[in-house]
């Protein structure tokens, strides 16, 4: 608190006997005229240091009411979270108080508690920063999600796990049954009610018709299974899209949606009619003919095929109900844009028979490859306007054929990609070397090349399956990277058509817009290179955001504009640092810190700093949120989301809380500001 000093009201008295004692010569008239301008002057002072005060009053009661609704973080040692649980326990990195010399932070950080509870079982949306959590009020079961209970319920399909986020995070699903009935919830809201004894299974613990949400999030979806009425009718299958029951079925649906979601098709077997089966496309019975169907990636063309009578083998293909062709068998593969579709053909038998490739129905000269196994997919550029197959004529012989021209023969193929202008990059395996082939230039033999893919992130899948082996090459637009280990000490580390040598070195990492690349070296400590300059420390290994259980890995970040790099290292003390552009920014207490991020306009960067039993969020190096070390929930999906405005989105534990953070770095921070 601030003293005021405030002028008294005998002043002018003092002042006025000094101005007597000071010159008795002086005429009365001019005496009396001091000393009133000196009364003047002295209670102007007073009053102007009056206002002063009022204002100074003013100024900090604003600045309290405006900490009250962000509650921002106090740093070293202050109240970080005034709304949580533990808010009485000060932020205290490491047990103690933080640097003297880290300002604080004027990150703007706002919190929500999204569920709370003793033993909380809740989950966390993939996106959003979103949760929802099973929770008693009395009697009944309640699903609290961001905060606010939902209907009650005398109990939950699943409890937690019967809670399905949308891919987005932004719809939340589940289950509820009241009294003798189920009723389906999505965003809050019924969807769709049904008897409880005809529909039993939804109670169980199978979770086999918990609602599931279309990949663009915009519809959610379920089976639905209605249990006999003896003498009446046989049980049935429905999908329920939309709340809306399609036909009935009497085995097993299997929706095949297209467009993100927004179209299906399936196959749906009359439960009075064994054996018939009614084609279903967008919920309506459809009069085309055949089975297996697919759908073209922008959802307005359905296939179909049938086996014709025929004294050989052969298949018909239909086209929106109209015969395109007859093959001894066709395997359809449609572009991930638009209407386009291509076939692998087949003819002959086994042996000596051949593979050959259609565009549309047009057969294309040159793709004649011997049945057995031949070709077993094709693949696309992900603009649909490129395409590439691998031929396996024999175990020890493959070629690839990519926009209809045909590659050398190799004892391997490992395919890597397309770069922007379509040429195709693949590692080739020939007598114990390997090659890395970009359209048809081939590079020097290596022993074997790093992959630059984690392939046990979700939704990795190889571009060609019968060369499931990881990329051998990093692709960003037309840059292309590699490296390449010999049978000494040194690799080899090409970007673009230059050659490195460092030894021990990891596979490279392109900045988003691939103007910039860096990769790590080293067998005793890891050093960081960036565009082929080596930069200081020591780097180490840290976890990035999870999604589901993966945890991936990185030892440094680009920023999105690529003009900044970050990477940690480890300093003595059980203290960590960081640092930017190969300059040591600052040193930080605690080890093992992880969701090193900028801001997409690459002006902040912030990271999560593991401190005794709680987690710290730095921003532009200074401390701006804490909250329970819960490394678990940490490394799931949701709970650390970096949004396109520059708002950092984290989901942490709060003592008996699971709160919502979102944290807007300030505007006189910056990169450059770290530890300064």
């Amino acid at each position: 608190m601030f003293r005021i000093s405030i002028l008294k009201r005998l002043t002018p008295l003092v002042l006025a006997g000094v101005f007597v004692t000071a010159s008795q010569s002086v005429t009365a008239q001019g005496v009396l005229d001091r000393l009133k301008r000196a009364a003047e002057e002295a209670a102007k002072k007073a009053e102007d240091s009056r206002k002063a005060a009022d204002a100074k009053k003013a100024a900090e009661e604003a600045a309290r009411r405006e900490k009250e609704k962000t509650t921002p973080a106090t740093p070293g040692g202050g109240n970080p979270n005034a709304n949580s649980p533990n808010a009485a326990t000060p932020a205290r990195p490491g047990g103690g108080a933080a640097p003297s010399n880290v300002p604080g932070s004027s990150a703007k950080v706002e919190e929500l508690s999204l569920a709370s509870g003793q033993k909380l079982d809740f989950v966390v949306s993939p996106k959003g920063g979103h949760a929802a959590a099973v929770v008693l009020r009395g009697s009944r079961t309640v699903v609290v999600h961001d905060g606010v209970d939902g209907p009650r319920f005398d109990a939950i399909s699943g409890e937690s796990a019967g809670l399905v986020f949308s891919p987005d995070g932004s719809r939340l699903a589940y289950i509820g049954r009241q009294g003798a009935e189920f009723v389906f919830m999505a965003d809050g809201k019924e969807l769709l009610r049904v008897p409880a004894v005809r529909h039993p299974r939804l109670g169980s613990t199978s979770l086999e018709s918990i609602p599931q949400f279309t990949d663009n999030s915009r519809h959610v979806y379920f089976p639905l299974y209605t249990e006999p009425v003896p003498g009446i009718t046989n049980g049935y299958i429905q999908l329920v899209f939309d709340g809306v029951p399609g036909p009935q079925s009497f085995t097993n649906i299997a929706p095949i949606f297209t467009a993100g979601g927004d179209h299906h098709v399936y196959l749906a077997e009359n439960p009075q009619k064994r054996g018939t089966f009614t084609l279903v496309v967008d919920g309506k019975p459809s009069p085309f003919p055949g089975g297996e169907p697919q759908m073209t990636a922008d959802g307005l063309h359905v296939f179909t095929k049938r086996q014709l009578p025929t004294a050989t083998p052969t298949t018909e293909v239909f086209l929106d109900g109209k015969p395109i062709m007859r093959a001894q068998s066709a395997q359809i593969y449609t572009t991930p844009v638009g209407s386009g579709f291509m076939t692998v053909v087949t003819q002959g038998t086994p042996g000596t028979g051949i593979h050959f490739l259609t565009m549309g129905a047009q057969r294309i000269p040159g793709t004649d490859c011997p049945w057995n196994p031949g070709y077993s997919n094709v693949g696309f550029s992900a603009d649909g306007k490129h395409w590439v197959a691998a031929c396996q004529a024999s175990s020890s012989s493959f070629w690839i054929v990519a926009d209809g021209k045909k590659g050398q023969d190799y004892q391997g193929i490992v395919a890597a990609g397309f770069t922007a202008d379509g040429r195709f990059v693949y590692g080739a395996n020939m007598r114990n070397q390997t090659f890395l082939v970009v359209g048809d230039q081939e590079s020097e033999g290596y022993g074997s090349m790093l992959t630059p893919i984690d392939t046990s992130a979700p939704g990795y899948k190889p571009l060609l399956i019968n060369t499931p082996l990881p990329p051998p090459a990093a692709l960003v637009g037309n840059h292309i990277a590699f490296t390449a280990l010999t049978n000494g000490t040194m690799q080899t580390v090409g970007v673009d058509g230059k050659l490195l040598q460092r030894e021990g070195a990891s596979p490279v990492t392109f900045s988003s817009d691939g103007t910039h690349f860096g990769f790590t070296f080293g067998r005793q400590g890891r050093t960081v290179n960036v565009d082929g300059k080596d930069l200081p420390g020591t780097v180490v290994r840290f976890q990035q955001p999870g999604v589901g259980r993966y945890r991936p890995r990185a030892e440094f970040v680009f920023s999105t504009d690529g003009k900044h790099v970050a990477y940690f290292d480890q300093q003595p003390g059980n203290a960590s640092g960081v640092y930017v552009d190969g300059r040591l920014a600052m040193v930080f207490p605690g080890t093992n810190p992880q969701n090193l991020t900028f801001t997409p306009d690459g002006r902040h960067l912030i990271w999560m700093a593991n401190i005794a039993s709680s987690q710290t969020v730095y921003v532009d190096g200074r401390p701006s949120a804490q909250f329970d070390g819960n490394y678990t929930l940490q490394a799931a999906a949701g709970t650390w989301e970096m949004g396109a405005d520059g708002t950092l989105t984290v989901v942490a534990q709060a003592g008996d809380a699971i709160k919502r953070f979102r944290i807007t770095p300030g505007s006189d921070t910056s990169v450059d500001t770290i530890g300064k």
